[in-house]
């Protein structure tokens, strides 16, 4: 503000392959274009991005109406006008703006009507071993800003229906195969566990036909093991709509996802294992309409009064 700066682009210090091609292309939308939001685009593995691919794109997507695929990065760029009406808001003091301000940054731009559009970066390079959040305080900070958004922009999206795509400079997704090893069994277990460790926190989150069906997979042989899209959907649904009413604690909340996403992701290596990455694009876009699909499951949900149970 103080610079008068047009344009402004935040690059991660932990990102290896900046390049001035990545900056340009971050500032020239909004530079050149009048752009105010630029999201990033990435060339990925096909296991890379999971957390997105299977939960902040699809939901964003459904709730806000707009598919921008990469709302959670560590690079983007942003106007002038975008910074100064950020600036100007009372939620600096937040946690889930002080931990992901990109988000949150993306969501005010989609729920005010700034321009917004996104921008092939290329490769990103999987992080090094500890150089990043593990996945609780991942969905911690993710998941967590993405239900206190929703919160906070209720009138931008409760009658919202469909969504539409947004401007892309370059190709709007680039996925790669190369052989990649993961701890599938470990993974697994991890989930069967948490289902039985966090049964009570489960039964005050998920409604019971829900929390049945959960049960059922994970008591399942991991060779016939499948967390289908519409029981996915319907679980994060329930989760997002016990955040509103605050069923329990709201961190404890996020982070009694943790186990449940390790099955999703379980099932999703198991079942892609050999996908082409056509196959892989055509999976996000079942599950991103599904998404769209059960949005009305939720909204009732929110609308709704219920009994706080803790």
């Amino acid at each position: 503000d103080l610079l008068r700066a047009k344009a402004c682009a935040i690059v991660s210090p932990a990102t290896s392959s900046t390049s001035p091609d990545w900056i340009a292309n971050l500032l020239r939308p909004a530079f050149r274009d009048n752009y105010e939001f630029v999201s990033p685009l990435y060339s990925r593995h096909k296991f890379q991005g999971l957390l997105a691919r299977n939960l902040l794109y699809p939901m964003t997507r459904a709730l806000f109406g707009r598919r921008v695929r990469e709302l959670y990065a560590d690079e983007w760029g942003f106007s002038n006008r975008l910074g100064a009406f950020c600036l100007s808001q009372d939620v600096w003091h937040e946690e889930p703006v002080r931990t992901r301000p990109e988000a949150w940054m993306g969501v005010s731009a989609l729920t005010s009507d700034f321009r917004c559009c996104q921008v092939f970066l290329g490769e990103k390079p999987q992080p090094t071993a500890g150089s990043g959040p593990d996945i609780v305080e991942a969905l911690r900070q993710t998941v967590g800003s993405l239900f206190w958004c929703l919160e906070t922009n209720q009138s931008a999206w409760l009658n919202r229906s469909g969504s539409e795509p947004v401007p892309t400079f370059g190709p709007d997704h680039a996925v790669t195969a190369e052989p990649m090893e993961l701890d599938r069994a470990r993974m697994f277990e991890m989930f069967c566990s948490g289902v039985k460790q966090l049964e009570p926190i489960l039964q005050s989150i998920l409604r019971p036909e829900t929390m049945s069906s959960v049960q059922a997979i994970s008591a399942l042989n991991p060779r016939a093991f499948r967390f289908g899209p519409d029981l996915w959907v319907k679980l994060l649904y329930d989760f997002a709509s016990a955040y509103h009413h605050s069923v329990i604690n709201r961190d404890h909340l996020v982070q009694a996802l943790v186990p449940l996403y390790r099955g999703k992701i379980y099932s999703f290596l198991v079942e892609h294992a050999d996908s082409s990455p056509s196959d892989m694009e055509n999976d996000c876009e079942n599950l991103c309409l599904e998404f769209e699909r059960q949005k009305s499951y939720l909204t009732e949900q929110w609308k709704a009064g219920v009994e706080v149970k803790s």
